[in-house]
């Protein structure tokens, strides 16, 4: 578990261990058969939620350590739209920059015609044809 991660380890240690997990993540996604679907609290998912929700949180909190460490990170704007795209089709800011879309999707920053997110927000994580349009919040 991420949970159980030797605490003395030295950044490479941690880096080291987050790369093998995630090499472990997307095996198992990568071999996933059709129609597979696995448990998560924002719904049943598919492989690409699956993958869309483990980009998406390597980046958001990459970003997080990096402002408390004082240290930019600069979410890439290719994979943030991709993530974004498949996470949060109703909210897609269309007029926002791709790695601003992800950070505000994630409540972490206000957009000029949006205010920031608070803590209940979520996203889709059940295969993109099940959506009908409708907020899954409200």
């Amino acid at each position: 578990m991420w949970r159980d991660v030797n605490p003395g380890l030295d950044i490479d240690g941690l880096l080291d261990n987050l790369e093998a997990h995630a090499s472990v993540l997307a095996a198992v996604i990568r071999d996933a058969p059709p129609g597979t679907r696995s448990w998560h609290n924002s719904g049943m998912t598919d492989p690409s939620g699956y993958s869309a929700m483990a980009c998406g949180e390597l980046l958001i909190h990459t970003w997080d350590i990096g402002r408390g460490l004082g240290v930019p990170f600069d979410v890439p704007g290719d994979l943030s739209g991709r993530v974004v795209s498949r996470l949060f089709p109703m909210w897609l800011p269309i007029d926002a920059a791709p790695e601003d879309a992800l950070l505000w999707c994630n409540g972490r920053i206000a957009l000029p015609d949006r205010p920031r997110l608070g803590p209940d927000w979520g996203w889709w994580s059940r295969p993109l044809d099940e959506w009908d349009g409708s907020d899954p919040d409200a």
